[in-house]
């Protein structure tokens, strides 16, 4: 199946390596980072279940702490939602 993707934000954090926002039709809104070895490093932020249309008008910010902040649009609960992400560390 091929997922469609409906937003694409782009931030740069701390140290000023970029931050991606996505929302897609089959896995919902996931964020995705560059690590220190340029590796893309993507986790999910809200899943959709491939039915619901979750993640859209996403807005990336990062606060004073360095920490990835998102407000979106969940479609299918008619609600406004926000989530926060801790800054990426290599394991």
């Amino acid at each position: 199946m091929r997922w469609r993707c409906f937003v694409t934000r782009i931030a740069f954090g701390p140290g000023g390596r970029p931050v991606v926002a996505h929302s897609t039709t089959s896995s919902g809104l996931r964020l995705a980072e560059l690590d220190p070895s340029l590796t893309w490093v993507a986790s999910d932020v809200d899943t959709n279940g491939g039915v619901d249309q979750v993640g859209q008008g996403v807005v990336l910010r990062f606060t004073p702490g360095g920490f990835a902040s998102m407000v979106y649009w969940d479609d299918t609960r008619n609600q406004i939602k926000y989530a926060i992400r801790a800054p990426y560390t290599q394991p």
